[in-house]
Formats: structure tokens, C-alpha cells, sequence
């Protein structure tokens, strides 16, 4: 390391959010010079927190999605790393469970040495002029806590503070190795799954993102009747946004379903972690209530060893009750916690839970699979579960399995926007005005959770307020017994927002912030 002075003017890093980094890719704050610093603070943050010697045989796989700017992004970013000494594995565009897979996947049987850390050029789900970053070590998400050590040691490189030595001699310069793990992938699932028996025919929409290389060929190999929809990728997203948690963005995927008279429909968002469906009649079924498929799943395709012991199945404070009594009707053992991929795999990995999902259609599996998400994955856990069906009982649709669920009367997922330096206020000032409440809309208090926001349960369903780990808005949910209920309880919300929040912020407007964040 060596210091230089007088440092120039401090960077933003507004990009740097709570697990992973994204903003609008933007000259001078956040571009390819940006990611040249991100490179070489990562590198130094890798030496002085992880042990690592750079310019030795250390490698980090690199892939990114379909945005305009990936890219010219990913040159940079691999550039910096090879000049401070780490090796490269160049991934391509493809979607991020592939990288994260090449942290886990024999590499001996390519000749290729195994990465020990992985990073993905994506901004996921957010609007095509966004970029980000998404970054694993030893096949784990880096942790709030590490990320904030690792902006620490950005504003030092950005800054010129820090500068971290490159090497100009080849014997120590990090190379780069180009490998797609398509194939691979691919022939794991062939190996894991087999070949589906009833031949399930499925329209799978890539939104012209990053699933569009992989996850029709895979569904083909496995013997479905693929109907694929923009699986070209383009990063301006010609035809849809490719967030499925938005109901208006299926709506070609529902109406192909219906022309097709498919078995079911998926659809995928920006770099493919996540996953939508919609049944066989074009209904939309909610993250929550295909966790309920999965873990019907799990229990049924577990080993006689694994059967001894109930599985740990870990959702998040947004879902359905019904979720979380289900699960334990079933036979598994329900544990929720905070919003948030890294929270449900660090928790997954405390209590050894063998299945995890979110809402927002992020569902991890430690029992088969490697622990992260991955939207491709759990698509074909979901059409196995539908084949299985098929089998036991012909003529079975994805429609009868839906309608089987418990009935939800469940909102949507509804953004506020509030100043970011008021919001700590604004949540203490809603649980104090919580407190002295016995019920709500009618129904009474059973229990108030806070492990993430606050979590206000009422017999038959509840309302959540809580924080966004990658927005500057509050997002509220809520569910009741009965679709009046719903109306009541959402009457009410509004009307203790309003209060609330004008307390501490007293030009807000509710109705205004409705229609700046809206629903999702």
C-alpha cells in the first residue's frame, strides 16, 4: 500500500447499498472510471480482510448481464483486478447464478483452477439505465459489514489516498481465462433432474435479459415443450421490464400461456436469480405461496436419512401467515427473519434450513443445490412438482395445484417515498404509536414482530412497514381473512401513515407519495 496527498474531492457512494451496489451509470459518478476503483478496492479489500497475496494464483469469476453498459463496465473492472495481481475467470454475459455456480462446480475436470470469489456486472431487477455489482467470497454474499469496510477502502482508491501497487512483470500481472459455464450448467441439471415424464408444456419469458442463453435450452434437455418470449437479450428491455414481482410485466407471458394452452409460465428478472409464474389459466402466484410448492417439493424427493429430522424452511416478514402455517402442516419447521438474500442465506446457514424464500420470487435450496439463488433452479423444482402431480394424478394442472393453496387476501407491495435521513424517525415514531394499539381494522393484536420494520399481526393477517435495502422508500404490505378486511386494514394504514410520518416530516403527503412510488 502507499499514501498520496492532498486527497482529491471525496466520490459519492450512493451506489453502495446494503448487500450489493447499484445506480444509474452516469459520467464522472458512476462509469467505467468508477468500476476501475471498485477493481482495485476490491483487490486491497480482499489482501487485508481475507488473507489473500496479490499478484499470486488467486482468481475471481466475473460475469454480467445484458445491460448496454455491462460490458464496458466488466473490461474495466476485470482490468484493475489483473493489474493488482488477480487472476480472472471470464464469464460472459450470463445470468448470476451461473457465476456464483462457477464457485462451486469441479473445475479440476475443465483444467481450470476454482475461483475463490465471484462478481456479477448487474443491476438486477432496476430500470435498464442502472448498473450495479453483486459480490460473493468463498461462496458467500458479502455481509453488510464487510461491504461497509470495502466502500471504506473505495473512497481511499477514488481519492487517491490509497493507491494499491500494480505489477507490470508478466510472472505476477493477473491473467484472464475465458470459460462459459452454459454447458456445464446445463449437463448438472440434466445429471440432478433426469427428464420430466409428462412432457410439461411451458412459456418461459427471458425478458430479453440474461436467462434468455440458458434457461429455455436447460427446460428442453429436461423434456418440456418450451414456448420461449424474448429470449434475445437486449439491455434497453424492448418489450417489458424484466421484473416479474410486477404483475403489468406478465402480461405477455399470460396471454402466451392462454394462446399456447401452456402448463404454466415463468418468467425470469434482469440477471435471473428471481423468478415469477403464472398458473395454467394466467393466474400470477405469489413468491410465498410457490414456497409452499417447494417445500411440498423438498419433503417428497428427500432421503430416508434426511426424512428423520423436520427441515428448517426460512421465509421473510412480507409473506403470507398462511406461508408459515402451511409450512408447519406440512411437516417442516417455519422460521422467519429479515427481508433480504443475504439474511435468509445467513440464516439458512445458522439453523442448517435446507429451503428459503422470498416474496419477491428469490428462493434458495441447501439440499441439492448450493445454497444460492437461483431463478433457473427453482423453475424446474416448480415443474417438478407440477410432473410429479401429473404422474400420480393425469389431467393435473398448475390451476388445481394453485387452487388448492389456502386462500390469501394479500396487497400488493406499496412504496413511499420519504427523505433517507428521516426515515430512522419515522420507523421509531410508528412503533411507539404501535404500541398502545390492541387491534387493527376490527381484528384483534395477536403480535408485533420487529426483527425488520415492524410486523403488525392481527388474527386472520397483518400489515408491515419496513425499510427498503435497495430503495430510498418505506414498503408497506399487508393481508387479511377476507377481501373487505383487506380494504379496512389498508383504510387504516393510510390513515396512520399520514399522522406518523407528517409528525416527523411535516410537509408529507400521503396520496402524493403513493403516486411517486406506488405499487409493486
Amino acid at each position: 500500500m502507499m499514501l498520496a496527498s492532498p486527497p482529491t474531492t471525496e466520490p459519492s457512494t450512493a451506489f453502495f447499498c446494503t448487500y450489493d451496489l447499484r445506480a444509474i451509470v452516469e459520467t464522472d459518478v458512476f462509469d467505467a472510471t468508477t468500476y476501475t476503483h471498485l477493481g482495485k478496492a476490491f483487490a486491497y479489500w480482499l489482501q487485508t480482510a481475507r488473507g489473500w497475496t496479490l499478484g499470486h494464483s488467486h482468481t475471481i469469476a466475473v460475469g454480467f448481464d445484458a445491460r448496454v453498459h455491462s460490458k464496458i463496465l466488466t473490461g474495466a473492472f476485470i482490468t484493475a483486478l489483473t493489474e493488482v495481481g488477480v487472476n480472472v475467470l471470464r464469464l460472459g454475459m450470463v445470468p448470476s447464478p451461473l457465476v456464483y455456480f462457477s464457485e462451486y462446480v469441479d473445475m479440476e475436470a475443465f483444467g481450470l483452477s476454482k475461483p475463490q470469489a465471484s462478481v456479477v456486472i448487474t443491476a438486477s431487477h432496476n430500470p435498464a439505465q442502472y448498473n450495479g455489482m453483486k459480490l460473493c467470497v468463498s461462496g458467500l454474499a458479502m455481509s453488510k459489514e464487510e461491504l461497509l469496510d470495502f466502500k471504506a477502502i473505495y473512497v481511499q482508491v477514488a481519492t487517491g489516498q490509497l493507491v494499491v501497487p500494480s505489477f507490470a512483470k508478466e510472472d505476477v500481472l493477473g491473467h484472464v481465462t475465458y470459460w462459459s459455464p452454459l454447458e456445464a450448467y446445463l449437463n448438472w441439471t440434466v445429471e440432478h433432474f433426469g427428464r420430466f415424464r409428462t412432457r410439461p408444456k411451458v412459456v418461459v419469458d427471458c425478458g430479453n435479459a440474461t436467462a434468455g442463453v440458458i434457461a429455455p435450452q436447460v427446460m428442453e434437455a429436461l423434456g418440456c415443450d418450451v414456448v420461449p418470449l424474448f429470449a434475445e437479450p437486449d439491455g434497453t428491455f424492448p418489450n417489458h421490464h424484466p421484473d416479474p414481482c410486477v404483475h403489468h410485466n406478465l402480461r405477455f407471458l399470460q396471454a402466451a400461456v392462454a394462446e399456447h394452452q401452456a402448463d404454466l409460465g415463468v418468467a425470469f428478472d434482469g440477471d435471473s436469480d428471481r423468478v415469477g409464474v403464472v398458473d395454467s389459466q394466467g393466474r400470477v402466484i405469489s413468491g410465498d405461496m410457490l414456497l409452499i410448492f417447494l417445500v411440498r417439493d423438498l419433503l417428497a424427493h428427500q432421503t430416508q436419512e434426511a426424512s428423520q429430522t423436520k427441515p428448517i424452511v426460512v421465509s421473510e416478514v412480507k409473506c403470507s401467515q398462511h406461508l408459515f402455517d402451511s409450512i408447519a402442516q406440512l411437516g417442516a419447521t417455519p422460521v422467519m427473519a429479515p427481508t433480504g438474500h443475504a439474511s435468509i442465506k445467513k440464516t439458512m446457514r445458522e439453523l442448517d434450513a435446507k429451503l428459503g424464500g422470498e416474496l419477491s420470487g428469490h428462493f434458495f435450496f441447501r439440499d441439492t443445490h448450493f445454497g444460492f439463488d437461483d431463478g433457473i433452479y427453482a423453475a424446474l423444482r416448480l415443474i417438478r412438482f407440477l410432473d410429479d402431480a401429473r404422474v400420480q394424478k393425469p389431467g393435473t394442472t398448475m390451476g388445481m395445484l394453485f387452487e388448492s393453496l389456502p386462500q390469501s387476501f394479500l396487497s400488493e407491495e406499496l412504496r413511499l417515498p420519504v427523505p433517507m435521513a428521516q426515515r430512522p424517525a419515522i420507523m421509531a415514531a410508528l412503533q411507539a404509536a404501535t404500541q398502545a394499539l390492541e387491534g387493527f381494522a376490527g381484528l384483534p393484536k395477536t403480535s408485533i414482530e420487529t426483527i425488520d420494520g415492524i410486523r403488525f399481526n392481527v388474527q386472520g393477517g397483518f400489515w408491515l412497514c419496513r425499510v427498503s435495502n435497495t430503495e430510498p422508500v418505506l414498503t408497506l404490505r399487508w393481508e387479511a381473512p377476507s377481501a373487505e378486511a383487506l380494504t379496512q386494514i389498508e383504510a387504516e394504514l393510510k390513515i396512520l401513515l399520514q399522522t406518523v410520518i407528517a409528525s416527523v416530516v411535516p410537509s408529507f403527503n400521503l396520496a402524493e407519495a403513493i403516486a411517486t412510488g406506488g405499487h409493486h
